[in-house]
């Protein structure tokens, strides 16, 4: 499994579109899923009363897309939403498209590392393949995946991400011995398709999916 490991976040890392404009150090950011709690009330004041960083402007337009969509991101709306003007975000970006390709590269490097981290956890299977199975479903990624119907650079971001959660579930079955690739997908696409349901819990798709990876497994 370390191998498989090693081989997920290797490809990611060579994927990641422009990564001298990325943040060397990243402590602090917050998670694809953790976007899905939203802002706090008092979020844009507090961005207010301190100098804003270039990760600053990142997560608020991984926000955005989580809240909005693709159509929030712009200088404008997101400098009035925090409390700032737009020449703070020309500070730290070139332009709009330098900003819209470091956003994608940041939810890519983020989705890649959520999947480095349950290929080491220590978790059962069953629990892995319930992860693989429903990771990429958060406000965030479905955003990118809509987003990807339009734009060349989303749409080679959520590509490879999507072969990384294909990979890692392919190699978890086949661990025990089950190697048909459509069961993997079959997975895969139950999980999408219970992340678009949009349920008001997410909770609630766990347990669907726990019966399905249980009819999977049973097939050792």
């Amino acid at each position: 499994m370390c191998r498989v490991r090693r081989a997920v976040v290797a490809t990611a890392l060579q994927s990641r579109i422009n990564p001298a404009s990325i943040h060397s150090v990243s402590y602090g950011r917050a998670s694809n899923a953790a976007l899905a709690q939203g802002p706090s009330p008092l979020h844009s004041v507090a961005m207010a009363q301190k100098r804003l960083t270039r990760q600053d402007w990142t997560d608020a337009g991984l926000q955005a897309l989580a809240d909005t969509g693709p159509s929030a991101l712009r200088a404008e709306a997101l400098a009035r939403d925090m409390g700032t003007t737009k020449g703070s975000f020309y500070w730290h970006f070139r332009d709009l498209p330098d900003y819209l390709a470091v956003l994608i590269a940041e939810w890519e490097m983020r989705a890649a590392e959520e999947i480095g981290a349950v290929l080491e956890s220590d978790e059962s299977l069953a629990t892995r393949l319930c992860a693989f199975a429903l990771g990429g479903t958060e406000p965030v990624d479905m955003a990118m995946r809509g987003w990807a119907r339009t734009d060349k650079n989303a749409a080679r971001a959520t590509s490879t991400i999507d072969k990384l959660r294909m990979d890692a579930l392919h190699a978890l079955l086949a661990d025990v011995g089950i190697t048909n690739p459509d069961l993997a997908r079959a997975l895969r696409a139950a999980g999408i398709g219970m992340g678009a349901l949009a349920a008001q819990d997410k909770a609630d798709n766990l347990q669907p999916m726990a019966t399905l990876v249980d009819l999977v497994l049973a097939l050792r």
